[in-house]
């Protein structure tokens, strides 16, 4: 996914660039974080955790103010050879946001991303965050086997879960009265899940949740990356009550 999105003012830049890049003075209570110091903590944190990255890409928006990471893992022997984990990073030095870990998971016929939590770490940034960066990044990095084995279990119900056209569409708009695309996308949501791009998104009986979610993460391609893990929650929620999952894994406070 090409991280240089078209109506934002995201960039892509190299690991070079991110560790050169420029990090504000402290001011009052506010410690900013280095974005590639947030970097260099979470790649430490998944190598002790036996995590291997095959691939990386980051970005940066408003002036370098705000940076998206996004770490692709290495299946492990063994694991779901449909989708391959995904961790992203967030953080910002305008107080936008916190730093935080999302995870997702990246479906290895289509590419197609898909965010289905995130573990914000929660303490901003403050006098003692560079000491306790460590064990806060390792509290984010800890939940990924949980987030693979929900993964796992999501797949399957939504394959599972037949729509029809009918309740396709009623989902699609409620998707998007959640803010998971602009009204302007339901024809091409729908159009995807009704012939999809890739025939491997449908089940031998037709269009599932599946075939919808993938539908979505089809047309969110190249849309705003640091927006993708919020609208994405939204969507994974809508499509979870659907499929009868009670119960999932939220957003994550890690609390200093």
């Amino acid at each position: 996914m090409d991280l240089a999105i078209a109506r934002s003012k995201s960039a892509p830049v190299s690991i070079e660039e991110l560790k050169n890049s420029t990090t504000p003075m402290s001011s009052g209570r506010h410690y900013p974080i280095a974005h590639y110091d947030l970097y260099e903590e979470v790649m430490h944190s998944l190598e002790e955790a036996g995590a291997a990255v095959y691939s990386e890409q980051h970005a940066v928006s408003h002036d370098g103010s705000r940076y998206f990471g996004l770490l692709n893992l290495a299946p492990s022997d063994g694991a779901n050879t449909q989708f391959t984990m995904t961790v992203g990073l967030r953080n910002s030095h305008d107080k936008r946001f916190r730093a935080g870990i999302c995870f997702g998971n990246r479906v290895l016929v289509c590419d197609n991303l898909c965010f289905s939590g995130e573990a914000v770490i929660g303490r901003r940034h403050t006098r003692n965050i560079y000491r306790d960066l460590p064990r806060l990044v390792w509290q984010c990095v800890s939940q990924l086997n949980d987030h693979y084995e929900e993964t796992e279990s999501r797949m399957t119900a939504y394959r599972q879960r037949m729509l029809s056209g009918d309740e396709a569409r009623a989902l699609t708009v409620r998707a998007v009265e959640g803010g998971v695309l602009p009204p302007s996308k339901i024809l091409k949501v729908l159009a995807e899940f009704e012939e999809p791009t890739y025939p491997e998104h449908l089940e031998e009986d037709g269009g599932s949740l599946w075939t919808l979610q993938n539908a979505f993460t089809e047309v969110q391609k190249g849309r705003n990356i640091f927006e993708l893990p919020r609208t994405q929650e939204t969507l994974k929620g809508l499509l979870d009550v659907t499929a009868g999952i009670v119960g999932g894994k939220k957003y994550t406070e890690v609390v200093g």
